[in-house]
């Protein structure tokens, strides 16, 4: 999730990037607020953030392998010549356990 926060005066015709982490898919269609991806970056445009105002955007990926993964390139810029990067992000990554059961078959 990125949260983008509006702390000075207002902001116009904002884009916002975040490059899709190594070790993962992004999920078609899963950018929140109209997110796109565009070559290896999920975009987000937004004409206007007010003061104070916040956005919370978010899209999914599928992991392809690892521990963890790593958000590392993630920015916001406006029209009045203002941008922020984000800061690295690290998740460890969880598979679920899956259980096989075998028959077992006994020989005397």
């Amino acid at each position: 999730q990125i949260e983008v926060t509006n702390l000075g005066q207002q902001a116009t015709l904002l884009v916002i990037t975040d490059t899709i982490p190594t070790n993962t898919t992004y999920i078609l269609g899963s950018a929140s607020s109209g997110g796109m991806l565009v070559g290896d970056q999920v975009q987000w445009y937004l004409p206007v953030l007010n003061p104070g105002e916040s956005l919370k955007l978010t899209f999914q990926v599928s992991v392809l392998g690892g521990n963890a993964i790593t958000n590392a390139r993630y920015k916001v810029s406006c029209d009045e010549g203002v941008s922020a990067v984000g800061k690295l992000v690290t998740v460890r990554v969880r598979y679920p356990i899956r259980r096989v059961l075998l028959p077992f078959t006994f020989k005397k």
